[in-house]
């Protein structure tokens, strides 16, 4: 397996003509899959669309981390933070991606505001990139996103990812990826959830994400989906206590193996009723 990982980085150098693709690791599908719903949502909510930090009505904090496809060098680690504020919710991210020869990692800062049937968030992002040997660079990016709630059940929305800058500081022709999205949630019973979101990544074809939450009772819950673009399902199981929450993830790749996944997540007193 790592003989693809390494002809990755020999061949990177001569990737910075073009957009540089955003870093998307599996786990997409499992932290942001809670945006389109109130009961379904969770730290990570915000990091698929800003918006439903309009929306939030509890303290919620969160860590996941990742070996994708059981690689030491692919290691991803995320954190998110999301605060109830007047009329709204403020969140915080960290990401990291990768080892000591090279790594990504982000931090971002996000607000959403609820304008009643629709509410709108954005994200400020700063990205840094270091590769050993080539040394390190960074670059602001922005997100926003809006959620319409089309029924009790059923809500909608679009995200866009860096639609206009993200070049780098050091090297002008080097620029992060745009990307847009457009998503449904929809609440079919207090138990299960369902989405779907159409991800367009610049310079790359389409891809869908398909996902379904099922809560068994307080305590245990599941999640299944697949991203059609390389045809890769994902699985989750979780369990409650109190006001902690694990989930252990598994996402599995036709040609490159089982991506493992584990998050701990914090939910502290409901504030809005």
């Amino acid at each position: 397996m790592k003989w693809c990982f390494y002809c990755l980085l020999f061949f990177f150098p001569y990737s910075l003509l073009s957009a540089q693709s955003v870093h998307y690791p599996p786990s997409a599908m499992f932290t942001g899959s809670g945006a389109y719903s109130q009961a379904f949502s969770d730290a990570f909510s915000f990091l698929g669309n800003q918006a439903s930090l309009g929306n939030i009505s509890q303290t919620v904090a969160g860590i996941y981390g990742e070996r994708k496809y059981m690689l030491e060098e692919l290691n991803f680690t995320t954190a998110a933070v999301g605060i109830p504020v007047t009329g709204g919710g403020v969140g915080l991210a960290v990401k990291y991606f990768g080892w000591s020869q090279y790594n990504e990692s982000q931090i971002g800062a996000a607000y959403g505001k609820n304008l009643g049937k629709v509410s709108i968030g954005v994200q400020f992002n700063y990205t840094m990139l270091r590769i050993a040997g080539y040394g390190s660079d960074a670059a602001f990016t922005t997100e926003a996103g809006t959620i319409w709630q089309i029924s009790d059940r059923v809500q909608a929305g679009i995200q866009v990812i860096n639609p206009v800058g993200g070049k780098f500081r050091n090297n002008k022709e080097e620029k992060i990826a745009s990307v847009y999205k457009t998503a449904i949630g929809w609440e079919t019973s207090s138990v299960l959830y369902i989405s779907a979101e159409i991800v367009k990544e610049e310079n790359r074809p389409a891809n869908i994400l398909v996902n379904a939450q099922y809560r068994f009772d307080d305590c245990f819950f599941a999640r299944a989906g697949i991203a059609t673009a390389i045809n890769a399902p994902f699985l989750s199981a979780g369990w409650k206590w109190k006001n902690l929450r694990t989930d252990i993830m598994g996402n599995y790749h036709p040609r490159l193996g089982i991506t493992p996944g584990l998050s701990i997540s914090f939910f502290g007193k409901n504030i809005k009723g």
